[in-house]
């Protein structure tokens, strides 16, 4: 019997200003499920990660996450509600509105740090089970 299963798998994310991110995650509608020194996680509907009061750039702007949600619209109106653009002080970015990309709808996000966020719907790729099938990785990064 295959015991390898997953039950989790979580990133650490740096925070250039950790009190800043905290506030961008919580205006997003993450919720902090834990706290210890120098560190806070971050969950939604049981998905979630650790923000990390640490900051190293070259690692910040070369982190991406995908975020994949069944209304995309409803994501694009809270980030357009907290204009992040104007209460980040320039720092958490919208770089594109939702738009269909290889048969999806996707849009992207900076947080105050630089990390950036790819953010989809793609409803074809979801199973009646609500999992998501194997898509090719290629077609999201321009290849």
């Amino acid at each position: 019997m295959n015991n390898c299963k997953i039950t989790n798998l979580t990133a650490f994310l740096p925070a250039k200003d950790f009190q800043l991110c905290c506030k961008f995650y919580e205006e997003l509608g993450f919720k902090k499920t834990v706290s210890i020194e120098g560190a806070v996680r971050y969950e939604l509907d049981s998905f979630g990660f650790w923000l990390k009061d640490y900051y190293v750039k070259e690692y910040a702007e070369n982190t991406m996450l995908c975020l994949y949600v069944p209304d995309i619209q409803s994501w694009y109106n809270r980030i357009e509600k907290i204009d992040i653009g104007k209460n980040y002080n320039g720092l958490a970015k919208v770089f594109s509105k939702p738009h269909e990309e290889h048969g999806s709808l996707v849009m992207q996000l900076g947080d105050p740090s630089g990390i950036l966020w790819h953010i989809f719907e793609v409803a074809t790729q979801v199973a009646a089970l609500g999992k998501l099938e194997p898509i090719q990785v290629s077609a999201f990064v321009g290849q």
